[in-house]
C-alpha cells in the first residue's frame, strides 16, 4: 500500500472512476489517503486512512509519499505546477481576514528573486547533504518562518495537515508564502492603517520578517533602518549584516534605499516570468506588482475584477468547473466564433465560459452588442468588454451610477441573476424558490452557489461606486 496526499487546495473527490459528478471538494488543508496504486480513467483509487469506502481523485491532484524522500532529493519545480499552485494560493488568501488581495503574479516574481524558480537549499543543492534548516525551495523558506506560519492559529483551517516536513515539498510553499503576505497584510493594516499594503513592502517581510517589516513600514523615507521603533530596532544589526543587497550600506541605510532595492529586484524578475510563462500571467496584474500594488483595478474593471475572482478564481481561460485550465482549450486563443461552437457542441447543459463566466445564450445575445465580431478573439480585451457591457447596460450599472439610491436594489439583483457565485443582499424570490440574504439567486438547482459573502459584494459595490464617480 502507498500512502499519498493532495498537492493542491480545491481537490475533487468522486465516488467511482467515470461519474462526472464530485462527492465533495477538498477545501484547503493536507489530507492523506492510501491505497494500492490502482488507476482508472486517469484517477487514483484511495481510502482515508481508517476508513473503508473507495473514492478516486485525479491522479495529479495526489502526490505519492516515498519512505526517506527527504533525506534523499529535493524534487524539480514543474513551472506549470508552480502557477497552478500560486493561482490557487492566491485566490484562497486574498482578502483572507479582511486583509489586501492577493494574486499569482506577485507569487510567482516572489518565487523568482528568491530562487529563480529552484528548488535548492541555501547552498543551490538538492540532494544530501542539504542544509535542512536554512533557506530552501522555490520561496525560500527558513525553518523558522514556517513554523511560525503554521503556528498562527487564525490559520488553522487554511494550513490543516501541513507539517514542518512540507517546507521541503515544492507544491506547499506557495500557499505558506501566500499565508505570510497575508499576515504582513493584516499586521500592517491594524498597526498602520495600510489597507492595501504595497508589493513591496510584503517582499520585504517575506524575506526579513513580520514583526521586523511592521516596524520598519513606520519609517520615513529618509530614516536610517536601525532607527529605533518603541525602543526597538526597526531591522535588527543581526538582520541588516545578513542582507547586505537590501541593507548596502548596513545599519546607516535609509527606508528609500530598501524600496528602490526591492523594486528593482521585481522590475528585473518581469522579464524572465513573461519570457517562461508568457500568456499564462497576466500583464496587467504583473505591473500593478512591480509597481507595487496587489488590488484590483480601478471602478469598472475593478468590479469586474471582483465579478470575475468568485465566478473563475480570475481565470480568462475558465470553462465551467474548471476554474484552474490553462488551454483545455487555451479561450483566450480561439475566436468568440470558436467559443461559441464550443459551447453548442463539447459543453452540453453547463457553458459558462471565461473569467466572467458568460454562458452560451448570454454570449450570443451580446457580443455584437459589445462591438465585437465572431472573428474577434475571446481574449482578455474581449471578454473585459463583454463584461462590461453586461455589467453597466443589460444589468443597469449606468443607472445605477446615475441615481444610486433609486436603482441600487435593481443593480445588485441584476448582479446577483448575472452571476451566480454573487449573493442577493435580501429575502426575495429566486429562480427555483424563496432565497434568504447570501444565498445565490440560483438556490435548490444543486449547481449554483454563492462565493461571496453580502457584505464583501456590499463593499465592492460601494468601491465601484466611489471610484466609476470620481473618474
Amino acid at each position: 500500500m502507498y500512502t499519498y496526499r493532495n498537492c493542491r487546495p480545491y481537490v475533487d473527490v468522486y465516488a467511482n472512476s467515470t461519474t462526472d459528478t464530485v462527492l465533495e471538494v477538498l477545501t484547503t488543508g493536507v489530507y492523506t489517503f492510501i491505497g494500492d496504486g490502482t488507476v482508472e480513467n486517469s484517477r487514483l483509487k484511495v481510502k482515508r486512512e481508517h476508513d473503508a469506502q473507495d473514492l478516486w481523485i485525479k491522479e495529479v491532484d495526489l502526490r505519492r509519499l516515498e519512505p526517506g524522500e527527504l533525506s534523499i532529493e529535493l524534487e524539480p519545480i514543474s513551472l506549470i505546477d508552480l502557477y497552478r499552485d500560486s493561482s490557487r494560493a492566491a485566490q484562497v488568501v486574498s482578502e483572507y481576514r479582511g486583509a489586501g488581495g492577493m494574486s499569482v503574479e506577485y507569487l510567482l516574481l516572489l518565487a523568482w528573486v528568491e530562487s529563480k524558480w529552484t528548488n535548492t537549499d541555501s547552498d543551490n543543492r538538492t540532494t544530501s547533504p542539504l542544509n535542512l534548516a536554512g533557506p530552501i525551495g522555490p520561496f525560500k523558506f527558513t525553518a523558522e518562518a514556517w513554523k511560525e506560519s503554521l503556528a498562527d492559529s487564525d490559520y488553522a483551517e487554511i494550513l490543516r495537515g501541513f507539517t514542518e516536513a512540507d517546507r521541503f515539498v515544492p507544491k506547499y510553499q506557495p500557499l505558506l508564502a501566500a499565508v505570510l503576505a497575508n499576515r504582513i497584510q493584516f499586521e500592517l493594516k491594524n498597526h498602520h492603517g495600510m489597507l492595501d499594503p504595497p508589493a513591496w513592502l510584503l517582499r520585504l517581510g517575506h524575506r526579513i520578517g513580520l514583526d521586523a517589516v511592521t516596524r520598519f513600514a513606520a519609517l520615513d523615507e529618509k530614516t536610517p533602518v536601525s532607527a529605533k521603533v518603541n525602543g526597538v530596532e526597526a531591522v535588527s544589526s543581526s538582520l541588516i549584516n545578513s542582507e547586505r543587497f537590501l541593507f548596502p550600506q548596513g545599519a546607516d541605510t535609509l527606508k528609500s534605499t530598501v524600496h528602490e532595492a526591492v523594486l528593482r529586484e521585481f522590475g528585473d524578475a518581469k522579464a524572465p516570468v513573461v519570457e517562461k510563462l508568457g500568456a499564462l500571467v497576466d500583464g496587467l496584474k504583473l505591473e500593478m506588482a512591480v509597481q507595487s500594488q496587489l488590488a484590483f483595478r480601478n471602478g469598472v474593471l475593478g468590479f469586474l475584477d471582483f465579478i470575475g475572482k468568485y465566478e473563475a478564481a480570475g481565470n480568462y481561460n475558465a470553462v465551467f468547473g474548471r476554474s484552474d485550465n490553462i488551454d483545455n482549450p487555451r479561450l483566450v486563443d480561439m475566436t468568440i466564433g470558436e467559443v461559441l461552437s464550443f459551447q453548442k457542441d463539447h459543453m452540453g447543459n453547463h457553458t459558462p465560459c471565461g473569467k466572467y463566466q458568460v454562458t452560451h445564450r448570454t454570449l450570443r445575445t451580446n457580443y455584437q452588442e459589445a462591438g465585437l465580431s465572431k472573428k474577434d478573439l475571446f481574449d482578455e480585451q474581449a471578454q473585459d468588454r463583454i463584461g462590461e457591457h453586461l455589467l453597466m447596460v443589460v444589468r443597469k450599472g449606468n443607472d445605477f451610477l446615475a441615481d444610486p439610491k433609486e436603482y441600487f436594489d435593481t443593480f445588485t439583483l441584476g448582479v446577483a441573476q448575472e452571476w451566480a457565485a454573487l449573493p442577493v443582499l435580501r429575502q426575495r424570490q429566486g429562480d427555483k424558490r424563496m432565497v434568504q440574504r447570501g444565498e445565490t439567486f440560483y438556490a435548490g438547482d444543486d449547481v449554483n452557489a454563492a462565493g461571496a459573502s453580502p457584505e464583501l459584494l456590499e463593499a465592492a459595490v460601494d468601491k465601484f461606486l466611489r471610484e466609476a464617480s470620481s473618474g
